[in-house]
């Protein structure tokens, strides 16, 4: 098991006061709210037996709307870059795969971003592997 070190939970324990005054923040509650709409919209398109009936727009508005891709501006441009490299349907399978599937996580998270391109750990823009 793993144990922190005391120097570690003595920095973490300096932060849970400004932590604690965040969580009391109009900020910090229009957060929480928007995290709930957002998992519960997930939870609907991407549940086991919703899952099959996920739409392009559907997947476009669920792809614009993860934090990783807040950054870019023109977020369909990254959205149809990945539609472009996979049929839907075969997106939509492996997507099923990857929150359902029987083989363990790591098998199907690996079998995922290999097969779905533009989205993951080291897709970035100009990687070859995304054209």
């Amino acid at each position: 098991m793993f144990v922190l070190s005391d120097r570690v939970i003595a920095s973490i324990s300096n932060f849970l006061p400004g932590f604690r005054k965040y969580l009391a923040t109009d900020e910090c509650k229009e957060f929480l709210k928007e995290r709930r709409e957002r998992e519960h919209e997930f939870r609907n398109l991407l549940g086991k037996d919703t899952i099959e009936q996920l739409s392009e727009p559907d997947f476009k508005r669920i792809i614009s709307s993860l934090w990783a891709y807040k950054i870019w501006t023109k977020k369909d441009y990254v959205v149809d870059m990945v539609l472009k490299s996979i049929d839907f349907n075969t997106l939509r399978s492996e997507l099923k795969n990857l929150l359902y599937g029987d083989i363990p996580l790591a098998k199907r998270y690996d079998r995922f971003f290999e097969a779905v391109r533009g989205i993951g750990p080291c897709r970035r823009y100009g990687d070859p592997r995304f054209r």
